[in-house]
């Protein structure tokens, strides 16, 4: 039975769901619950996203970190478009190794903005007034309460600029080899619109249109699935850890990685010894 136990927990698929903002406490999150994971070695890493905000630079952030994962796990990463996957979203979903999209999925959305609020009018209205005192030529610019400059508009237009270049660039590196090779075509799929599957696949954006569950059940069907962030269901506390354990589910590999790190000190003898029981 051992036996069978060892092999249960080194057969598994890691799949994480980004939903909603990709911000620093998505990050995070993500990264603790990845570092989480002790006995299990996933055969993969799969992501799900279903979100076009946030931040490029969190994406980013996120997508060396899960890379980071699948390099110590020896295991790919791949990424699953689901309603929505824009922006930021589309951002991660790119930097999987194998990308997939529903057919309703809508992809893409690659462009930067700048939001500026105008107070003028409001502020002669009521009289409010706001003073602000800095030093440096530059370091108030676009204030609400003041005209927009000229220079204002083309230090935030070459801002805006570079940070597009950088974020096609970064896809261009990933997808580039997909992208086909024609300035049309490719001006479409890095022009900031969203595409549904079938046409963000013809674009070379994804790979093919497939989901989660499709994939694993044909590729990984003996593999369990792990999925993060799991719930606590015992308690939080370590008498409860082996309460209403079965073998056959999967468990039994939340209750193994909710084991505190001191027990796991001679994990690997551990592994040795179930593996010649």
């Amino acid at each position: 039975m051992l036996s069978r136990v060892s092999n249960f927990l080194r057969t598994s698929v890691v799949h994480t769901k980004i939903n909603g903002q990709i911000n620093t406490e998505l990050t995070r999150r993500i990264v603790n619950e990845f570092s989480r994971i002790k006995f299990s070695t996933p055969k993969l890493i799969a992501v799900s996203i279903n979100t076009s905000q946030g931040s490029y630079g969190q994406a980013e952030e996120l997508s060396k970190a899960i890379h980071s994962f699948a390099h110590k796990f020896d295991c790919p990463v791949y990424t699953f478009a689901e309603d929505i996957a824009a922006g930021p979203g589309y951002y991660l979903l790119a930097s999987g190794n194998r990308v997939f999209a529903d057919s309703f999925s809508l992809i893409g959305g690659i462009s930067t903005n700048s939001k500026t609020l105008d107070l003028i009018k409001f502020s002669k209205n009521t009289g409010v007034k706001y003073n602000l005192e800095s030093v440096g030529k530059n370091k108030v610019r676009i204030h609400p309460f003041q005209e927009l400059k000229d220079d204002d508009k083309k230090w935030m237009q070459m801002l805006l600029e570079e940070k597009l270049k950088l974020i096609k660039n970064s896809i261009l590196e990933k997808r580039g080899h997909k992208i086909p090779r024609d300035q049309e075509k490719e001006t479409l799929a890095l022009g900031g619109d969203v595409f549904l599957g079938s046409k963000a696949v013809e674009l070379g954006l994804v790979d093919s249109i497939n989901c989660f569950r499709g994939i694993v059940t044909k590729e990984y069907d003996e593999s369990r699935i792990i999925n993060l962030p799991r719930r606590n269901t015992f308690g939080g506390g370590v008498k409860n850890l082996t309460s209403g354990i079965d073998i056959r589910s999967e468990k039994i590999v939340e209750v193994i990685d909710e084991i505190p790190d001191k027990i796991l000190a001679n994990r690997h003898s551990f592994n040795s010894y179930i593996n010649n029981f």
